[in-house]
C-alpha cells in the first residue's frame, strides 16, 4: 500500500492528462448516479495535501481547497516540526 501511494503521487507529478485508472474502473459504482469531484472526503484531501507538502518541497503546490484551507494553515507548522524531529530515545 505504501509503495502504491508513493508511486501514485510521483505519477501525478509527471502526468498531464487525467484518465480513469484500473482501480476506478474496477470499483466504479454500479448505479447511474454521477458522483461529483467536490464530494471527496475532506480528511483524505487534507492528508493528501499535507503529504504532498512534506514529500515534495520542491514542487509549488496549488492552494488548498477552501474546505481544508483553515486546517492546512493551522497544522502546517506542526507537520514541519514533526518531520524534522530526531530519532526517538
Amino acid at each position: 500500500m505504501e509503495f502504491f501511494l508513493r508511486f501514485e503521487r510521483l505519477a501525478v507529478l509527471f502526468s498531464n492528462t487525467p484518465i480513469e485508472g484500473t482501480v476506478d474502473r474496477t470499483f466504479k459504482p454500479k448505479t447511474t448516479a454521477v458522483i461529483e469531484e467536490s464530494e471527496t472526503i475532506p480528511l483524505i484531501e487534507y492528508l493528501s495535501y499535507m503529504v504532498s507538502f512534506l514529500l515534495y518541497p520542491m514542487v509549488i503546490l496549488r492552494d488548498p481547497h477552501e474546505s481544508i484551507a483553515d486546517y492546512v494553515e493551522q497544522t502546517k507548522r506542526l507537520f514541519l516540526d514533526g518531520s524534522v524531529c530526531g530519532i526517538p530515545a
